[in-house]
C-alpha cells in the first residue's frame, strides 16, 4: 500500500513533507485537507490524527503526525540519500538542533505575521500597522538567528550538504517572506540567508516550484478560495 500524505500546500509543515517526498523520490500520494472548512476536525480525519493538525501520513497501517517526526521516519524507512538525515552522529545532531529550535524560533514569529496577514481575509479587523511592524521585526530577528547561529559560513543549515533541516527552514521562512514581499524585502538585510535560499531552491527544483506554487499564487493574489 502506497504512502499517503495528508496536508495542505499553504501549511508550512505540509510543504516540508510534500517536498521531501518528491526530492527523495519516495513513492506517495497526497490528499488535500480542507482547513478553511475544518475538515481536519471531522471524524474521518480525526481517526487518522486525533490532534487535528496537518500534516499526517498513513504508511500501510502505520499513522503518524508532526512534520519533524514524519521526516525522520521517512528518511529511515525509505533509506534515502544519507545527506538528508545523516548517519554521522554529530551532523545529525546539528540537523536535530535546528529542527528542535524551529518551533519556538522562526515558526512562532512566522505564525504571528501570518495571523495578522490573514485577519482581514477571514472577516477580521484591518491589519494594525504598528502591530504588524512589531511582528515583522521579531520575524526579522529570527532570520538573523538562522543566518548567524545555524547557517554561518556553511552552504546549508546544518552542514555543507542539504538536509531535511533546510527543507523545513525554507518552507517556514518563505511563508512570511512571500506574503509580506509588498511591504518589505525580508532577505535584503540577510545576504548569507538570501544566498542560501537561492542555493537551496536551485538544488530542490523543479520540485520546489511545484510544491510552493500555491503559496506563490496566494502571495500574488490573496483570496480565501485558495485557502
Amino acid at each position: 500500500m502506497v504512502l499517503t500524505v495528508y496536508g495542505h500546500q499553504l501549511s508550512e509543515p505540509s510543504r516540508s513533507v510534500y517536498l521531501f517526498c518528491k526530492v527523495a523520490k519516495i513513492p506517495h500520494t497526497t490528499i488535500n485537507v480542507d482547513l478553511l472548512h475544518e475538515e481536519h476536525k471531522q471524524e474521518a480525519y480525526l481517526a487518522i490524527n486525533p490532534l487535528a493538525v496537518v500534516p499526517s501520513i498513513v504508511d500501510d497501517d502505520f499513522k503518524l503526525s508532526e512534520c519533524m517526526s514524519i521526516l525522520k521516519y521517512l528518511a529511515r524507512k525509505y533509506k534515502v540519500a544519507d545527506h538528508w538525515y545523516p548517519e554521522d552522529l554529530k551532523v545529525r545532531a546539528k540537523v536535530d538542533q535546528y529542527l528542535d529550535w524551529q518551533h519556538t524560533g522562526v515558526r512562532k514569529t512566522n505564525i504571528d505575521c501570518l495571523m495578522l496577514f490573514l485577519g482581514p481575509l477571514m472577516g477580521g479587523k484591518p491589519i494594525d500597522e504598528a502591530e504588524m511592524a512589531e511582528k515583522i521585526e521579531m520575524f526579522d530577528k529570527s532570520l538573523g538567528t538562522i543566518e548567524k547561529v545555524f547557517l554561518g559560513d556553511k552552504k546549508y543549515v546544518a552542514s555543507d550538504e542539504i538536509s531535511i533541516a533546510d527543507i523545513c527552514c525554507l518552507s517556514e521562512v518563505m511563508q512570511s517572506v512571500s506574503l509580506l514581499r509588498s511591504r518589505t524585502d525580508l532577505l535584503a538585510s540577510h545576504p548569507k540567508l538570501a544566498a542560501w535560499k537561492e542555493r537551496a531552491v536551485e538544488k530542490l527544483n523543479p520540485d520546489y516550484d511545484e510544491v510552493f506554487k500555491l503559496l506563490s499564487e496566494f502571495a500574488a493574489n490573496p483570496q480565501t478560495d485558495l485557502l
